[in-house]
């Protein structure tokens, strides 16, 4: 009669990562990703985010010319909505036990692969900052070309 094995007790083991490395993976070398806040309760269809861009006009050394330039303030809503981005890796059984140990391998696969998957989802959400929601980076106006 067998007893317990690593290969029947697999499923209840847990890869294990130390606090925010997965993040730090991710927004590693990527100032602009690692700066914008993160909202981890996001719920429903879009979160609205207002934006001030115009101050209340209407100042002035002279009280009639701060009157005559009052305007009020300028605001748009911005509207963020949630986007989905796969990453997948594939590694072996035997290349991970071939792996595990540092005597055995320069990299631990798993790590080494999961780190990858890591940096590359980063540098997508670090490209999709600058999108438009639609995957254009930019929009040339066309009018005025000549060839």
């Amino acid at each position: 009669m067998a007893g317990l094995t690593q290969t029947t007790f697999d499923a209840m083991l847990k890869e294990l990562y130390p606090d925010k490395t997965p993040e730090h993976v991710a927004v590693r070398n990527r100032p602009w990703l690692k700066m914008v806040p993160k909202v981890d309760d996001f719920e429903g269809d879009v979160l609205v985010c207002p934006v001030q861009h115009e101050f209340p006009m209407g100042r002035s050394a002279t009280f009639a010319t701060a009157q005559a330039n009052a305007k009020p303030s300028q605001m748009i809503k911005w509207n963020v909505t949630q986007a989905q981005d796969f990453g997948v890796v594939e590694i072996d059984a035997l290349t991970i036990r071939s792996s595990r140990s540092n005597r055995g391998a320069f990299v631990e696969a798993r790590r080494n692969e999961v780190d990858g998957i890591l940096r590359a989802l980063g540098r997508s959400a670090s490209i999709s900052l600058y999108r438009d929601g639609n995957g254009n980076l930019a929009n040339i106006a066309t009018s005025g070309i000549s060839t």
